[in-house]
């Protein structure tokens, strides 16, 4: 909605006369239409086929067709054949001249910048020092919330401490996380009772160990393919998330939220996880804080497990945690999601986690030994 305000924003510095997106989106109007897209999205005076926001323009094709769609449905709905002509053919044009015009630039753009682009990862200090910060404000805010200390604001900064720490951990998009529903949460997966018995015991004492100390909570996804997302946590943030459900009706929550992780003010949104990581990483005294975004975070992880001996099913395990794409005939015949994600995946993770990755170089995750600490 925003984007296309700005676009109408320039539409209208372009020619006055056109006051509304339908006015823009009519034929007669398109080369203005693609002055404007030029114009928010700034052209580089570099090349007049460039753009310095190509994501911007690509966006924009997708909103302009969807409304040019909704217009239609309107149209045919109110028997109004005139607009339905004009959205069929500015639809026709689109097909016919927007890709020459603006996506094919849009695209050259995106992929000329990513050519010897330095990939800058978080720093494995700030993450551990990040990870520390958090786990002492959860343990003074549920202090404070068992207390009934500054109920209020306790409860929100521990829910968004709590967040942070998920998303940290699991090196996923933040959005996921932040997304977690009282009934998904309430639904989460037993492994114990939905593993195999050969998958039980195929286990070593470690795996066993972890599959006890670790909780999984399915959530959804940004993929339509794969909508199911893991989010692992352990089970000493299992029960400080216990607390904040418990204590939900005593912080003005909307009994309406669906929300683990809810706003307060009688609110039915959700807390957003990268306002929040934002907020603690430029609270705590890091080298880059910028550089702590969900999106590195997952590359930071990937990178990092290179050091690690995996085999190609323990790739695979990896790479669908962190959300990444791999080929589809391996989505078949594995062990069981929950028992890998709670006793394969959870190694890389606590591995990382802890800032010793280095000392597993070169090591299958049957030869990562580690101790099993609250995260």
């Amino acid at each position: 909605m925003r984007q296309l305000a700005r676009l109408l924003l320039k539409i209208k510095e372009i020619n006055n006369d056109i006051t509304t997106l339908y006015m823009a989106m009519k034929p007669t109007n398109f080369l203005t239409l693609i002055q404007a897209v030029k114009n928010v999205c700034v052209s580089s005076y570099e090349s007049v086929h460039s753009f310095k926001i190509p994501s911007l323009a690509l966006k924009l094709g997708h909103h302009l067709r969807k409304c040019a769609k909704i217009a239609r449905g309107v149209a045919l709905r109110k028997g109004d054949l005139n607009t339905d002509k004009d959205m069929t053919n500015f639809l026709n044009i689109m097909d016919i001249e927007w890709s020459n015009r603006i996506s094919s630039n849009a695209v050259r753009t995106l992929v000329d910048k990513k050519m010897n682009c330095v990939q800058m990862l978080p720093i494995t200090e700030d993450i551990i020092k990040l990870n520390r910060h958090l786990d002492a404000l959860i343990e003074i805010y549920k202090f404070n919330i068992q207390n009934d200390v500054d109920l209020k604001q306790s409860w929100s900064k521990l829910a968004a401490a709590i967040l942070c720490r998920i998303i940290l951990f699991n090196k996923r998009r933040s959005e996921e996380a932040s997304r977690m529903t009282l009934s998904q949460y309430a639904c989460r997966p037993n492994w114990k009772e939905q593993a195999t018995q050969e998958t039980k015991e195929s286990l070593t004492p470690l795996e066993t160990k972890l599959a006890e100390r670790l909780i999984i909570v399915e959530v959804r996804g940004k993929s339509h393919k794969n909508p199911k997302v893991p989010i692992l946590m352990t089970t000493y943030l299992k029960d400080v998330i216990d607390l904040l459900i418990k204590s939900r009706s005593q912080v003005e929550i909307n009994p309406q939220n669906i929300y683990v992780f809810a706003r307060t003010n009688m609110s039915l949104q959700s807390l957003r996880g990268y306002d929040c990581l934002n907020k603690f990483c430029n609270e705590t005294e890091l080298k880059r804080p910028e550089l702590l975004t969900s999106t590195k975070l997952r590359k930071y992880v990937a990178t990092v497990a290179q050091i690690f001996n995996l085999t190609e099913n323990e790739s695979d395990w990896l790479a669908k945690h962190l959300g990444h794409d791999i080929r589809t005939h391996r989505e078949h015949y594995r062990l069981h999601e929950s028992a890998v994600e709670l006793t394969k995946v959870s190694r890389i993770l606590l591995a990382v986690d802890s800032g010793n990755a280095s000392k597993y170089a070169g090591k299958s995750l049957q030869d990562i030994n580690l101790e099993v600490d609250r995260t």
